[in-house]
């Protein structure tokens, strides 16, 4: 990870610090490349950039619940979830993190924790076009066939192992729950449409890991 948030000398040497601390233990796995007495890049485990990851997007997302739960306004609510949002977004992009996982750890925190849930959700639905059809224009531009090695081979695995899966949730759902037993292990088949997560996971990936083998993912 090497990060524009270095230029910050007290981010530098705390997370040093962190590193060379023996006696209390963290759980995450880091280590530090020294240049000239001064921090050049920081690794993070993957366990560890998963939880600061995620850590970013909770906080942000208590901040706004306890901002909204005061009574605001609609505008007022609609100002701190996009300026959170951008802070989620902002921290996670300069720390070398995924912005797509920090947003949706806020979200996730708003929708459990905040008294006015019903509220928030009537005030963000009707976006929900609005981001899915630009962000699948971009998915589209993005894909490119020739790139994407051995494609004929990927395509029917990615999609046969999408089939197989949604089939093991009809089966599921089939047998848990008696209102979809009419439709039996084929209801999973309705749940394979490509929502906005996946598509901003997908465009996600392709931007941040520019090589062959996620062309074909991405592809698929």
């Amino acid at each position: 990870l090497i990060s524009p948030a270095f230029a910050d000398t007290r981010l530098a040497s705390f997370l040093a610090d962190a590193v060379s601390d023996t006696r209390r233990p963290t759980g995450a796995r880091l280590s530090v490349l020294r240049s000239g007495g001064e921090t050049a890049s920081i690794e993070i485990g993957f366990a560890g950039r998963f939880a600061v990851t995620w850590l970013i997007g909770i906080l942000l997302g208590l901040v706004a619940v306890l901002l909204i739960g005061r009574g605001l306004s609609k505008d007022e609510s609609w100002g701190v979830i996009v300026g959170t949002f951008l802070l989620a977004v902002g921290v996670a992009s300069q720390l070398g993190f995924s912005a797509v996982a920090a947003s949706f750890a806020l979200g996730s925190t708003l929708g459990l924790l905040s008294s006015r849930r019903a509220e928030l959700v009537r005030m963000v639905r009707p976006t929900e076009s609005a981001v899915h059809l630009p962000l699948a224009v971009l998915a589209r531009a993005l894909v490119s066939l020739h790139d994407a090695p051995l494609l004929w081979v990927v395509l029917p695995l990615g999609v046969g192992a999408r089939l197989l899966a949604e089939l093991i949730r009809g089966t599921l759902l089939w047998l848990a729950s008696p209102a979809a037993r009419p439709a039996g292990p084929l209801v999973g088949l309705g749940l394979m449409s490509m929502g906005e997560i996946t598509l901003a996971c997908a465009v996600s990936l392709a931007l941040s890991f520019q090589n062959p083998a996620i062309n074909g993912v991405f592809a698929v």
